[in-house]
């Protein structure tokens, strides 16, 4: 190495913990790449240094799998305290809120304000009007429809490119009629798919 590469090195691992992978200045934590130190650079040649990239890739991947699971664990854990709280919230209201809302009726009477406000909270009253709520959405269509209330029904709709008939499907495919709002992507000879067999 020349003195110069040795002190953009030491400059960069100044900055962050860093290692150096096959001639390349790596992040440890964030593994990015911060530059060069100056040796070789390393190159895929033969079979021995394409399993060594594919080894490096595998191990990232298990990383992210392992990554993956713990937070998928870390999360459940999550869920089921914030559950308990939830549960602990519900009983809590389903045993005062019939007295916390006439204490706050009483506070508030002769008053404007439909809110009795604390430290800790509130308690508020408004009028709520009433409102249809759909049940069996396919029931409630079917009768929609065959009373007429049509405009009731919403329809979603999506194209199935693969339902076209095949005399649209070749001209199209070839080019020689444009569909508004579609696209032909071109066929891709060779495509390249790297795995580790991790993922």
């Amino acid at each position: 190495m020349n003195e110069q590469t040795n002190e953009t090195t030491y400059e960069i691992e100044a900055i962050s913990k860093t290692e150096i992978v096959d001639g390349y200045i790596v992040d440890v934590e964030t593994g990015e790449i911060l530059g060069v130190d100056g040796r070789e650079e390393f190159r895929v040649t033969d079979g021995a240094s394409a399993e060594w990239v594919l080894e490096k890739m595998a191990y990232e991947d298990a990383a992210v799998l392992a990554l993956e699971a713990r937070e998928k664990a870390i999360l459940e854990n999550i869920r089921a305290i914030r559950q308990k709280h939830d549960n602990r919230r519900k009983f809590l209201e389903y045993r005062f809120g019939e007295e916390l809302a006439a204490f706050a009726k009483a506070a508030l009477a002769g008053g404007k304000t439909k809110t009795w406000k604390c430290p800790f909270g509130q308690v508020s009253f408004r009028n709520v009007p009433a409102k249809i709520v759909v049940d069996d959405n396919d029931l409630a269509i079917d009768y929609l429809e065959e009373v007429g209330e049509l405009e009731a029904v919403k329809i979603v709709r999506s194209v199935l490119t693969s339902k076209l008939s095949p005399e649209r499907r070749e001209v199209l495919m070839a080019g020689e009629i444009h569909i508004p709002g579609l696209h032909v992507e071109p066929a891709i000879e060779n495509k390249v798919s790297i795995k580790t067999g991790v993922v």
